[in-house]
């Protein structure tokens, strides 16, 4: 399989390349942002290529004491696509998923054909997004269909990503702090998933217990205090993987 990579292109759009992306990959999309950043040659930059990605987590994550800066830069990748003066702009088609997917999530815009669908069949996969997204996806859709869609692996068409305004729509990137959202509807709705996961899949399913748990505590946090949370459980799901193989 063709090792992906990033390729700045005429400093102006970043192109994604391949699909199974290593930890040298994300070192070398770093490097590209950095530049953009110090030169501040450019107010847009468009990512384009293949959306349709993964992770090689066994390289990313190979040795238990890396595991925290991995995490770290590919939360700092996205927070710097996120916070940056340059405008990020998407133009994605067909599957979006994996690690491309979340670069998607953090960009400015996102422009899709109509062909496009927006996979997040993470938790299926044992896995949960590594670069910060579940923070993004619920200041994007709200806490209760980001249950719906990494508890039950929803894929989203055009159509519907279109209706949810997650394509075709401007992304704050003044994200600082999420107002609490703990009050009886979100208990109720929390209630209802929890007990359909744990009855489902009896504990036997740790990445979906982390998706819970991550919701939960970070329903009333600052932003800031939410990502950290993600890689925490993060870093306990890359561990018990290691430890099984």
């Amino acid at each position: 399989m063709v090792q992906g990579s990033f390729e700045l292109t005429n400093s102006s759009s970043i192109k994604i390349k391949g699909k199974s992306f290593d930890f040298n990959s994300f070192k070398g999309l770093n490097d590209i942002l950095q530049k953009l950043i110090h030169e501040n040659k450019t107010k847009n930059i468009s990512v384009v290529g293949n959306f349709n990605t993964e992770l090689q987590l066994n390289s990313i994550f190979s040795k238990a004491n890396e595991i925290d800066e991995a995490l770290s830069l590919l939360q700092h990748i996205t927070r710097t696509i996120e916070e940056s003066s340059i405008k990020f702009i998407s133009h994605v088609n067909g599957v979006v998923r994996g690690p491309a997917l979340e670069l998607v999530l953090s960009c400015n815009y996102i422009k899709a054909d109509i062909d496009t669908s927006l996979d997040f069949t993470y938790t299926s996969e044992g896995i949960i997004p590594f670069f910060g997204s579940i923070q993004r996806i619920i200041n994007i859709l709200d806490y209760k269909k980001t249950l719906q869609i990494l508890l039950t692996n929803e894929k989203l068409k055009f159509e519907e990503a279109n209706n949810l305004k997650i394509i075709n729509n401007e992304i704050s990137k003044n994200i600082d702090k999420k107002k609490p959202f703990w009050d009886q509807d979100f208990t109720n709705t929390f209630i209802y998933f929890n007990s359909k996961i744990h009855s489902t899949y009896k504990n036997k399913k740790p990445a979906y217990n982390a998706i819970l748990s991550i919701i939960f505590e970070s329903s009333i946090c600052e932003y800031n205090v939410g990502l950290s949370i993600e890689k925490r459980w993060a870093k306990w799901l890359i561990l018990k993987s290691l430890v099984k193989n």
